[in-house]
C-alpha cells in the first residue's frame, strides 16, 4: 500500500478499477481465538436520561492462565474523541473465565449528548515482550453488543487482527439499500477504519448485476493531525454520488489504491430501516484474503527455498538407488471438493513423454482417498465433517512419483551427462475453502519391475507403496 495520500480519480477509472474483480470469495471464519483483536465498531452516547447508544463487551479467557488485556479506541471522524485513545481500563480474566464490561466507563469517552463510535482494539500481548512470554497463553475470544435506546441491537464480533489484510483485491458488503423499499425508508452508513497504518480507501457501489453506480474515496492517516482513523460515510450512496431514488440488492466493494498489498482497511456497513428504527450490521468480506498460506487456487512449481520440483525417472542398472516419489503437504478443510493435476515438463532424454508420472492423494490419518494408476489429475469430495480425522482438519498428503522410468545398463550414461534423468513438474490445486501452498515435506520408496512389453526394453513400471509409513516413506 501506498503511504502517499488518497488522490481522487475520475469516477470512470474508479469505476474500471472496481470492477476488475477476484472471482474467489472468502467468508469470516467462526474461529476467533486470538491475542490481538479488533471489534471493528463500537459506539456510546448518553444524555440526562442516560444511554442512548451503548456497548457491552465481554472478553473471554479459554486458557489456564490469567490474562491482562489492553483497550485502545480509535474514534471516527467527526466524533468527540477522534483518533487514537489508550482506555485506562484493562481487564484481567482468569482462566476459564469471562469478564464484561461497558465500553463507557471503560475507556472514559463520556461527552453530554453528543456519539462516539470508532473501533476497539484489544491485546493481551505484552507491550516489552521478555525471554519467557509465552504468546500461544495470551489469547482470548471477544465479541460485543451494540444497541440503542430506540431498540436497534446488533452483534459485532471480534476479529483476529492477524487474519486482516492488506486489501491485494476487494472486501464486499451485500445488501445494501437506500430509499423506499418494500414500504420502508432505508439508509445505508458504511465505515472505512485504518489498522494502525495510513492507507488510502475506496468505496464503490455496483448493483446486482455488477454495474457500477458511485465511487468515494478518502484518505486513512491515524498519524495525520487530527488524525484520520476511521472514515464515515453516513449515506454511503449520497457519498457516492449515486442519485437519489429507491435501490436494493446493492454491493459495497471496499479497496485499496489499485488494489496493491500492504497496509489494510477493514470496512463495514450498516443497513438502517429509519421507518421502524431497526438496522442490521455486516463487516466486509475479503474477496482475496492475500493468505499464502490459504488460496483458493495454487499452483507451484518449486519449494519456498526455490528448488524445481521433480522426480527421478532413472534407475540405474544395479538398482541400489530406489525411485523417490515427492510428499506434498495439503492443508484442506472438509467438508470441501477439491481438485488437484500434475503437469510433467517434457524430458528430451527420454523415450516416452505421455507416461511421466502420476499422482494420489492420502487423507490425514494415512489412508490412500485417491489411487487410480497412472491418474495426473483428481477431483474427490471430502464430505462431511465426522468423515475424516475425528472430525479436525488436517495434514492430507498428495504424493507425485514416476509412472515410467528408464532403466539403462553399463551405458545408462550415454544418454546424459552422467547423473540421474530428473523430470520437472507443476501442481496446482483448487478447493472451495482454500489451501496451502503445496511444499514438499517428504518422500516415499516406489516400486518398480521391468516393463516385458516389445519395444520397452530397457523401461520400467512404477507404482506407489501400498502405505505410507515409516518402512517406506520419509517425513
Amino acid at each position: 500500500m501506498s503511504n502517499a495520500k488518497c488522490v481522487l480519480f475520475g469516477r470512470t477509472a474508479l469505476t474500471v478499477l472496481l470492477l476488475s474483480l477476484c472471482p474467489y470469495v472468502r467468508a469470516q471464519s467462526p474461529y476467533g481465538r486470538a491475542a490481538r483483536q479488533t471489534i471493528p465498531f463500537v459506539a456510546d452516547q448518553q444524555d440526562e436520561l442516560g444511554d442512548v447508544w451503548h456497548t457491552e463487551i465481554d472478553v473471554r479467557n479459554p486458557g489456564s492462565q490469567p490474562i491482562t488485556v489492553r483497550l485502545t479506541y480509535f474514534g471516527a471522524v467527526g466524533t468527540p474523541n477522534v483518533g487514537r485513545y489508550p482506555c485506562p481500563f484493562s481487564p484481567t480474566v482468569g482462566p476459564g473465565a469471562t469478564v464484561e464490561f461497558s465500553l463507557d466507563p471503560a475507556c472514559a469517552l463520556a461527552s453530554l449528548g453528543l456519539l462516539n463510535f470508532g473501533r476497539l482494539e484489544l491485546s493481551a500481548l505484552p507491550e516489552v515482550p521478555g525471554p519467557t512470554d509465552d504468546p500461544a497463553s495470551l489469547t482470548f475470544l471477544t465479541s460485543a453488543r451494540v444497541s440503542s435506546r430506540g431498540g436497534s441491537l446488533f452483534t459485532v464480533e471480534g476479529f483476529p487482527q492477524g487474519n486482516l489484510s492488506g486489501n491485494r483485491s476487494f472486501a464486499a458488503v451485500t445488501g445494501l439499500k437506500s430509499g423506499l423499499v418494500d414500504g420502508s425508508q432505508w439508509r445505508t452508513s458504511c465505515y472505512a477504519a485504518a489498522l494502525n497504518e495510513p492507507v488510502p480507501v475506496f468505496v464503490g457501489l455496483v448493483d446486482g448485476n455488477g454495474q457500477p453506480m458511485g465511487v468515494v474515496a478518502a484518505s486513512l492517516d491515524p498519524g495525520a493531525a487530527p488524525p484520520v482513523e476511521m472514515q464515515p460515510f453516513l449515506d454511503v450512496f449520497a457519498a457516492a454520488g449515486v442519485p437519489p431514488g429507491n435501490y436494493s440488492n446493492v454491493t459495497a466493494l471496499f479497496s485499496t489504491a489499485g488494489g496493491g498489498a500492504g497496509a489494510g482497511v477493514f470496512g463495514l456497513c450498516r443497513i438502517i430501516n429509519t421507518s421502524f428504527g431497526k438496522e442490521a450490521f455486516e463487516a466486509a468480506k475479503y474477496l482475496d484474503n492475500n493468505d499464502e498460506a490459504r488460496e483458493h487456487v495454487t499452483s507451484k512449481d518449486r519449494t519456498s527455498y526455490g528448488e524445481q520440483f521433480s522426480i527421478v525417472s532413472e534407475v540405474p542398472d544395479d538398482n541400489n538407488l530406489p525411485i523417490w516419489s515427492n510428499l506434498h503437504v495439503a492443508y484442506f478443510q472438509h467438508p470441501d471438493l477439491v481438485r488437484c493435476a500434475v503437469r510433467f515438463l517434457p524430458n528430451q532424454y527420454l523415450p516416452f513423454q505421455t507416461e511421466l508420472g502420476q499422482l494420489r492423494l492420502i487423507d490425514p490419518d494415512g489412508n490412500v482417498a485417491v489411487n487410480v494408476p497412472h491418474a495426473q489429475s483428481f477431483t474427490l469430495n471430502l464430505r462431511e465433517k465426522s468423515q475424516h480425522h475425528a472430525g479436525r482438519n488436517g495434514r492430507w498428503l498428495i504424493e507425485v512419483g514416476a509412472d515410467r522410468a528408464v532403466k539403462n545398463g553399463d551405458c545408462f550414461q550415454c544418454l546424459h551427462s552422467g547423473t540421474l534423468l530428473y523430470t520437472d513438474y507443476e501442481l496446482t490445486c483448487s478447493s472451495g475453502n482454500g489451501n496451502n501452498q503445496l511444499d514438499i515435506v517428504g518422500f516415499c520408496d516406489m516400486g518398480c519391475v521391468k516393463d516385458k512389453t516389445k519395444g520397452h526394453e530397457g523401461q520400467v513400471l512404477c507404482s506407489f507403496a501400498n502405505q505410507v509409513d515409516s518402512q517406506t516413506c520419509y517425513y
